[in-house]
């Protein structure tokens, strides 16, 4: 690992850093990125131990590519099987959202991921149809199960019944 930055420490403002242009960061961001790509998709004991998950990820994310993590969920899926990853673990790309989930134009997407795990892993009710809302200016989408994507359909282009969840 890289020896820490001098001007990194406490009183450091983190959110200064800008992702186009992180200057002296990209070093750190670049190493930091390359302890993500090791992440073990065999998630089997997981699975076992009755775990669950869900996986979100920006897709306008300008720190980490949500490719890395398509590509993570893919592993997962080939180590522990499509069926036995949909027991445990729900993929959702959110569109617009970023890194922060703040800033326009940004999504900051707002969704009540904490009850959504509590009904899965408590009651076995996975999640279904789940919308989320911009915290900023209301606007919905709905959240697809990866590879799936929202497209929009009809009507009010603000409203997540406006959209269906598409492959490809």
């Amino acid at each position: 690992m890289g020896a820490v930055l001098p001007h990194a420490g406490p009183d450091r403002d983190s959110l200064s850093v800008d992702p186009a242009r992180p200057g002296t960061w990209l070093k750190r961001i670049s190493e930091l990125s390359k302890l993500q790509d090791m992440n073990d998709a065999d998630l089997s004991p997981f699975a076992r131990a009755g775990g669950k998950l869900l996986l979100l990820h920006g897709a306008a994310d300008e720190l980490v590519s949500h490719r890395a993590t398509n590509d993570y969920y893919e592993r997962v899926s080939d180590v522990v099987g499509p069926r036995g990853t949909r027991e445990f673990m729900r993929y959702y790309l959110v569109p617009g959202a970023n890194h922060a989930n703040f800033g326009s134009p940004a999504f900051a997407a707002s969704w009540d991921s904490l009850t959504a795990i509590e009904r899965w892993s408590e009651q076995g009710r996975a999640p279904v149809a789940p919308v989320v809302v911009d915290a900023g200016d209301g606007r919905a989408r709905p959240l697809c199960e990866y590879p799936s994507w929202p497209r929009y359909r009809a009507g009010d282009p603000d409203d997540a019944a406006g959209f269906r969840c598409v492959r490809g």
